[in-house]
């Protein structure tokens, strides 16, 4: 509105001062006008795009059988995923609103593929150590984050060594809504923080568990210990609560920043502050050299070219790195990999985090 205003003030003053054929010809009215036109199309765009997170997280009966159908596909995925018996591992990648629904499945799923098996229990030094060590999901500083996705594949290893089924060793967001977690999850019966505190919604590290009969919020650790039992034997095993999912899974997100409402994506940001400072934020630029220059004033330009092909020599960007690359290293597709050497091209794709 203060661009339109600023365009119309514009006009105002260039008739008074020089006549309507000025105003006509001359360019500031024009690039104004642009301006004004660009930004109310991608006001509208990105609303568009908040709106459709927004109706699949709210429980909104007119949405409930559309949300109903769509978990229950993807969980049915997950379970064919887990049950052929055929793949070492799971990717789960989320574009857009994709990275919603992936974060959703994610977390029911987790709550049937959590426990461990009776026959396969042993130590697991791994899961006590992100209990002693990284019981605060907000806790870690940018520089720690390396070494905790190293935990976390080494504790992703560990359960499947002690027959947890899960098989999902990464999330990747690409352009997620949820950097505006508070807005679309904060509702009048609880807010995001409440929900997160109570493990409905997952955070990286995980959210200690809440003890069943505390009055106040004391809290055991993310995986609590519990006992297995087959006929007459017990075993006590840790299992993760039901929270937990990001505490064998890492989480990658990347996005386009923002510069002045006019470039980058603006459904996307960082989501550590919100989710939890184990994520690996990637602040990435495009790959390979722009289009015209007006390209990049189009709605949601940005927000469609996480994956766009290498086509020359990329724009570096400070503080970025170039996104196709990033994306690939993260997913494991870079050259083939020694034996050993996946998690260093996993932490190649971002550097310092």
């Amino acid at each position: 509105m203060l661009t339109l205003a600023a365009a119309v003030a514009i006009a105002v003053v260039m008739v008074w001062r020089e006549g309507v054929r000025a105003w006509l010809t001359e360019p500031p009215f024009w690039v104004v006008l642009g301006l004004a036109v660009v930004q109310s199309g991608l006001r509208q765009v990105l609303t568009r795009r908040l709106a459709d997170a927004e109706r699949y997280l709210t429980p909104d009966p007119a949405g409930v059988a559309a949300r109903t159908a769509i978990r229950n596909e993807g969980l049915e995925l997950m379970r064919r995923l887990h049950a052929a018996e055929v793949y070492d591992k799971v990717v789960v990648v989320g574009h857009s609103l994709g990275s919603v629904i992936g974060y959703d499945i994610l977390r029911l799923y987790w709550d049937e593929a959590r426990h461990p098996a009776f026959e396969k229990m042993g130590p697991q030094p791994e899961a006590e150590r992100l209990v002693l060590d990284y019981s605060d999901p907000l806790g870690l500083e940018r520089g720690e984050v390396d070494v905790f996705q190293h935990v976390q594949r080494r504790l992703w290893r560990e359960c499947r060594q002690r027959g947890v089924p899960w098989l999902v060793t990464d999330f990747v967001t690409l352009g997620s809504p949820l950097a505006h977690g508070r807005l679309l999850l904060d509702t009048r019966a609880s807010s995001l923080q409440r929900r997160q505190d109570d493990l409905e919604l997952p955070m990286c590290p995980p959210m200690p568990s809440l003890a069943p009969t505390a009055e106040a919020d004391d809290r055991s650790g993310a995986f609590y210990p519990t006992v297995l039992r087959k006929g007459e034997l017990e075993r006590t095993a840790l299992v993760g609560n039901h929270g937990a999912p990001f505490g064998p899974t890492r989480w990658t997100n990347l996005y386009f920043p923002r510069r002045a409402w006019l470039y980058g994506d603006p459904v996307a940001g960082p989501l550590r502050p919100t989710f939890g400072t184990g994520i690996r934020d990637l602040a990435v630029h495009h790959s390979g050299p722009h289009r015209r220059w007006w390209h990049r004033l189009l709605p949601m330009h940005a927000h469609l070219r996480y994956w766009a092909p290498l086509q020359g020599p990329p724009r570096e960007r400070a503080g970025t790195v170039e996104s196709v690359p990033a994306l690939r290293a993260v997913l494991g597709l870079q050259q083939e990999d020694q034996p050993g050497d996946e998690e260093q091209d996993h932490h190649r794709a971002g550097g310092t985090p």
